[in-house]
């Protein structure tokens, strides 16, 4: 009489139960991971569009740009103003641009810097503690640099 054995064992399932959850929780890991670094390029890259946005403004109203109108320092928008209808066009442009980045970036600040020869620098800060896992605020800033 011969002893084949035919189908699967107790063990081999279990075996390749465990097998399959590792290989799960590696395929679960890796999507957090992809998760993560998507809000981090996602609120990089508002920061480059609005950077670039009030670039375009400035050099819509290069007169105003190059006496420093829209000069601002690196501080937090939420005690801006609204402009009221006789206000002037820069300071109207760096609100909507403002209420812009505080809407869409956690906790930004932002500071505009022209110099004598119309090269301005754009800086946009923000908080990337979400997108990093962190408790402690993580601050990622972007600079860009441009001539009107």
């Amino acid at each position: 009489m011969s002893n084949r054995q035919s189908g699967f064992t107790l063990i081999e399932v279990l075996v390749t139960l465990i097998l399959m959850a590792i290989g799960l929780l590696g395929v679960a890991s890796m999507q957090l991971y992809a998760l993560k670094n998507n809000d981090s390029a996602y609120l990089r890259s508002q920061a480059s569009l609005y950077a670039n946005e009030i670039m375009d403004r400035m050099r819509a109203n290069r007169g105003a740009a190059s006496v420093g109108n829209y000069d601002k320092t690196l501080s937090a928008f939420i005690t801006l103003p609204v402009p009221v209808t006789n206000d002037s066009i820069a300071v109207k442009d760096r609100y909507d641009w403002y209420r812009k980045i505080n809407s869409e970036l956690p906790n930004a600040k932002a500071a505009i810097d022209c110099d004598t020869n119309a090269i301005c620098t754009i800086i946009i800060q923000w908080d990337a503690s979400r997108a990093e896992n962190s408790d402690n605020p993580v601050l990622k800033q972007l600079i860009v640099a441009g001539q009107l």
